[in-house]
Order: C-alpha cells, then sequence, then structure tokens
C-alpha cells in the first residue's frame, strides 16, 4: 500500500510540476509581449513628439527668417547698397531677432564673399555686427 501511495504522489507531483512549469512558461511569454508592446508604443510615442518638436522648430525659423527678410527689404535702397550702410542700419535689428529667438547667430552673405554677422563674437567685442569672410577662408557665395 505504501508504494502505491508514494506512486500517486510522486505522479500528482510531477503533474503539479508540470503544469505550474508550464504556467510559468505562458506566464513568461505573456508578459514578455506585453513588455515588448508597451516599449515599442513608448519609442513610437517619443518619436512622434520629436518630429512634432522638429518641425516646430523648423517653422519657427523660417517665420522668424522670413519676418527678418521683410524688415530689411522694407529699409530703403540707400540704407542697404553697400557693406559700411549695411552695418550702421542692421545691426540693431540682427541683435535683437537674434536675442528673440534665441539663435546663435544672425548673418547675411554680401556680394563679395563676407557676410555681415551679429553673434557671440561681435557682443564679445561690444558690437552688433562683424565682418567675418575672406580673412578666415570663408566665402558666403560658395556652399562648399
Amino acid at each position: 500500500m505504501k508504494s502505491l501511495k508514494f506512486k500517486l504522489s510522486l505522479v500528482t507531483n510531477v503533474i503539479a510540476i508540470i503544469a505550474l512549469v508550464i504556467l510559468g512558461v505562458v506566464g513568461f511569454l505573456f508578459t514578455k509581449n506585453a513588455l515588448f508592446k508597451t516599449i515599442e508604443n513608448t519609442e513610437i510615442n517619443a518619436l512622434k513628439v520629436s518630429k512634432t518638436e522638429m518641425e516646430n522648430f523648423r517653422a519657427k525659423n523660417l517665420s522668424s527668417l522670413q519676418k527678418l527678410s521683410e524688415d530689411i527689404l522694407a529699409l530703403p535702397y540707400e540704407k542697404l547698397n553697400s557693406q559700411e550702410a549695411l552695418l550702421a542700419n542692421i545691426g540693431d535689428m540682427f541683435k535683437s531677432y537674434k536675442r528673440s529667438a534665441n539663435l546663435l547667430a544672425v548673418y547675411i552673405g554680401l556680394p563679395n564673399g563676407n557676410n555681415v554677422v551679429s553673434d557671440i563674437e561681435s557682443e564679445k567685442h561690444g558690437k552688433s555686427l562683424r565682418i567675418n569672410g575672406k580673412d578666415n577662408g570663408y566665402n558666403a557665395t560658395t556652399r562648399e
């Protein structure tokens, strides 16, 4: 009788162990799939937010550039027809656009290859603008 009880107990314990192992594996697989799906959704949402931020950043910069262009073109021709006239008339405009849009620099290229720029370097020297160009190898007329 002892051996029958022992064998019956052994068989039921083996069945229970197998059932628990199967239950554990199935639970693990469901949890793994749910976790992967959650991570995938989180990454997709992060990409959507990044895309929206990039589009907003681009739209804001294009809008600022368009407004700056309109403001420059609203000036009379005499205030824009030479490098000296540009320096005298657009310095404060560039500086205010740079600060209001939180830009690193605002600049305009000149036909001679130089550019007139308002940036950190010009502020270090206490000026609204500076001439950048041929002395440091930069040419505004090329796109290289």
